[in-house]
Formats: structure tokens, C-alpha cells, sequence
């Protein structure tokens, strides 16, 4: 998974921490595979591969401001397909930032 977000924070310039430890207001601890910011929620999407990492933590994640997202990050990276999915999650980055082919 940390080549595929090497991958595309290299190529479609978008900012993605790896393997962040996320800790949410309640206490809670959660590492997950990538957390894009920019993307999909105020504090950005987390990302897992395996779904059942991120389902616990849906409902709080939600509630901190992240958006989440899984089943993505295994498999060969696909610049079309990857793009696809970022526009689906929309930009909520600073407008100064927003990659040119989001528009």
C-alpha cells in the first residue's frame, strides 16, 4: 500500500500521509494505510485496504471530520481510475491547491 500512495502523491500531486496513527476525540487510536488530505472530508479521507479495519471507526471518524474509504491501495496503480476516485470524493482542500486535472 505505501508504494501505490507514494504512486500517486508523485504523480497527480495530491498530499497523502502514510500509515498516519489517527487518535480521535475520544481517545481512541487508529492506524490505517494513507490519510489523503484534501479530499473527501474537512480533515480528509482515511484509507485502509481491508474495510473491517476502518468499519469500527466509521461512525467516530465521521463525527472528527474525516471521510473514510477501503479496498483501494492493493492492487496496480491506474492514474484514470485513481483520478475517478478522487473527483468522486471531492476537494476540500484550498482552492489555490486544487490540482489542475480536478477541474
Amino acid at each position: 500500500a505505501e508504494q501505490f500512495w507514494k504512486m500517486v502523491a508523485g504523480d497527480l500531486g495530491v498530499r497523502v500521509e502514510l500509515s498516519p496513527g489517527i487518535v480521535f476525540s475520544d481517545g481512541t487510536h487508529l492506524t490505517v494505510d494513507a490519510l489523503v488530505t484534501d479530499f473527501g472530508a474537512s480533515r480528509g479521507m482515511l484509507v485502509a485496504r481491508d474495510h473491517d479495519v476502518i468499519k469500527p471507526f466509521a461512525k467516530l471518524a465521521v463525527a472528527d471530520g474525516y471521510g473514510y474509504s477501503s479496498n483501494i491501495g492493493g492492487d496496480a496503480y491506474d492514474r484514470d481510475a485513481m483520478i475517478e476516485v478522487l473527483r468522486d470524493w471531492g476537494w476540500t482542500g484550498p482552492p489555490e491547491l486544487k490540482p489542475d486535472w480536478l477541474s
